[in-house]
């Protein structure tokens, strides 16, 4: 089922260090700088438009250290108002890091075919608004800020980023590489394929009845319940896409997650894991998205996606 190494806590651990001294020390800043967690935290934040620079970063850093009342943007207050638990976290992650990784891995195959292997690293950072992301199918990095103190939501989440590392056939890969020739292929992936991903990943994480709100916000009971208004704006932004209307395209403000969820969730509870292999082994968005149109069809409501969209995603003229 593929092999897992022990999670690396060093960056977390680093700045324990720190954080219990009264003035930045630079060598175990710099040493910080240079760990695999902080070094992808800060290539993710800037992918996503969010990072500020590595000056004011280590700005916040001393400031948090000398000033017991600042609360800084990255949440390093709350780390350092909580060493103590944190130092048990680290202590309990080291020793029982097999367990946890075993646990999540067992999440992970309620929904993914055992014969798929997972391999990855798995790497803890603190700071930003993300829970977790995955690099290149190998490697995952969680956001311990979100997960401290809280051993089942910290394995649930890693549960999430196995899905996303689950390792894919040549075949399958190479079936996905000649679809990207497409214009319309490569801009529905980016989107669709997103919004069934996340599903997909939510699903392993949290099961396909939400019984608790995701600790990142991007999925609760009450988001959920706006759901329509999400596919409002899925369908506005793929009828741009179609029309090719490219300066009208606009993802930011778009909740995948929610969308993803509603969608995977009903697929599911109605027809079981079988179908959802047409995208965790497959990466078939289309066979997702009929199954889940026929199943509204049947069930009498609402796929909240335009018929004209359906046409178009599935290359057909009906239903």
């Amino acid at each position: 089922m593929g092999d897992m190494v022990a999670i690396n806590v060093e960056s977390i651990d680093l700045m324990i260090k720190m954080f219990k001294k009264d003035n930045l020390d630079k060598d175990l800043f710099r040493s910080l700088m240079r760990t695999k967690g902080i070094k992808e935290f800060i290539n993710h934040e800037k992918s996503m438009g969010r990072f500020r620079l590595i000056s004011p970063l280590k700005d916040e850093i001393k400031r948090v250290i000398e000033d017991k009342e600042y609360e800084d943007v990255y949440d390093f207050y709350i780390l350092k108002n909580n060493l103590e638990q944190l130092e048990i976290d680290i202590k309990n992650i080291l020793k029982n890091s097999n367990s946890i990784i075993e646990e999540a891995k067992e999440k992970v195959y309620e929904i993914v075919p055992k014969d798929i292997q997972i391999r990855t690293s798995i790497y803890l950072y603190w700071g930003g608004i993300d829970g977790a992301f995955t690099l290149n199918r190998k490697e995952i990095f969680i956001n311990y800020r979100k997960y401290f103190g809280d051993r089942e939501e910290f394995i649930k989440v890693l549960s999430h980023e196995m899905y996303h590392a689950r390792k894919l056939t040549l075949m399958n890969r190479i079936k996905y590489c000649f679809r990207m020739i497409s214009r319309d292929n490569r801009l529905l992936y980016d989107i669709i394929g997103r919004i069934i991903e996340e599903g997909m990943a939510l699903v392993v994480q949290h099961g396909p009845n939400l019984a608790k709100d995701d600790l990142t916000g991007m999925l609760t009971k009450g988001n959920i319940l706006f759901v329509k208004e999400e596919f409002q704006h899925l369908n506005s932004i793929l009828n741009n896409i179609r029309r090719r209307n490219g300066n009208s395209i606009t993802k930011r403000h778009l909740n995948i997650y929610v969308i993803g969820y509603c969608i995977v969730s009903l697929i599911y509870k109605e027809r079981g894991i079988e179908i959802l292999n047409y995208w965790t082994v497959d990466l078939n968005l289309r066979r997702i998205i009929r199954e889940y149109v026929e199943l509204n069809n049947r069930n009498k409501t609402s796929s909240n996606l335009d018929k004209n969209i359906i046409r178009w995603i599935l290359k057909e003229r009906s239903i």
